[in-house]
């Protein structure tokens, strides 16, 4: 017997400083997040937070088009660009998206926390 499980959260940026928080079930292993929208100058870091107030940087893995590969957490997004990235949130309690810089429209997001780093 296979047994699905997994946790969406969707979201909008549209200003500079916003997140995008979601929690991580403890069976929560790998966020997929899904970046698109009509935007510019969007500059986003994956955090985890095991305590829900010390949040901490983390690396993750981009899937989207030519560009894959680990990265150390920021990503600058290309203007109306479509993002498609996976994050290790074992152990976290929850797991978010920060705007660290935004010029205009508005980037719609999906997370998606899976049982396993492959799943999506």
């Amino acid at each position: 017997m296979t047994v699905s499980a997994r946790w969406d959260n969707t979201g909008s940026f549209t200003a500079n400083a916003q997140s995008i928080a979601s929690n991580v079930p403890v069976w929560g292993k790998s966020a997929t997040v899904q970046i698109s929208g009509t935007y510019a100058g969007l500059v986003l870091v994956t955090e985890v937070t095991m305590d829900g107030t010390n949040w901490f940087q983390t690396q993750f893995a981009r899937l989207d088009g030519a560009t894959v590969g680990n990265v150390t957490g920021t990503l600058t997004a290309s203007s109306n660009g479509s993002h498609l990235l996976r994050v290790n949130v074992t152990g976290a309690d929850r797991f978010r998206l920060r705007a660290t810089g935004f010029t205009s429209g508005q980037a719609d997001v999906m997370v998606r926390i899976t049982p396993d780093v492959t799943s999506s």
